[in-house]
């Protein structure tokens, strides 16, 4: 799920920050708080960060692609969010 969430994250809006606003107004029909927001970038940089040292951990993630890193880190962050206490209640 969050795989196929992370897809089509990355072709909703022109950067990150309005992918995340989706991302909640799709999960939870509002937006990110201020922290919310920062937390997610903060998450988002963390997984690039991690699937560039090791691009094979990206791959076998989420499969090889020339979209593996990004692919990978969008779904480590949609993960992260469907499983947060807000997303469980609502579903």
């Amino acid at each position: 799920m969050a795989k196929g969430l992370a897809q089509r994250l990355m072709t909703q809006g022109k950067d990150d920050s309005e992918r995340i606003k989706f991302l909640y107004q799709s999960l939870s029909c509002r937006d990110a708080t201020a922290k919310e927001q920062q937390v997610c970038m903060q998450l988002l940089q963390q997984a690039r960060s991690k699937y560039k040292a090791d691009p094979a951990a990206a791959e076998a993630f989420v499969g090889k692609s020339k979209l593996s890193l990004e692919l990978a880190a969008w779904s480590q962050l949609t993960g992260v969010i469907l499983a947060s206490d807000t997303n469980i209640t609502l579903y």
